[in-house]
């Protein structure tokens, strides 16, 4: 038996413990079951929420704002020093820079 099959079984088994009339003690021992487990299952079975027959469930959507910056310069960061670099820049120009800079 699956745990999801054993979680269904024990909560029906609740179920008709409550509408049989009998104190959990009697169900049990008409059931050939262990009172301490089956007294777990009703406590599981009550904190469950979607057991409950009031249960109203309830959904709050966030609200979500996407801004897209579309920036054309970069900033690279070398041994410290911060340079601004457009988007149409020279990539040789930019390597020997970055060389040269290493070299500080």
């Amino acid at each position: 038996m699956s745990k999801n099959e054993n979680k269904e079984n024990w909560l029906n088994l609740v179920k008709e413990y409550k509408t049989s009339g009998l104190s959990q003690k009697a169900f049990c021992e008409k059931n050939n079951l262990k009172l301490s487990s089956f007294r777990y299952w009703v406590s599981k079975a009550s904190s469950n929420p979607s057991d409950k027959k009031d249960y109203k469930e309830e959904f709050e959507f966030a609200s979500v704002s996407i801004s897209q910056e579309i920036s054309s310069a970069i900033a690279v960061e070398v041994s410290g020093i911060s340079i601004s670099v457009s988007s149409d820049f020279d990539e040789i120009l930019l390597l020997r820079l970055i060389k040269t800079l290493k070299k500080i």
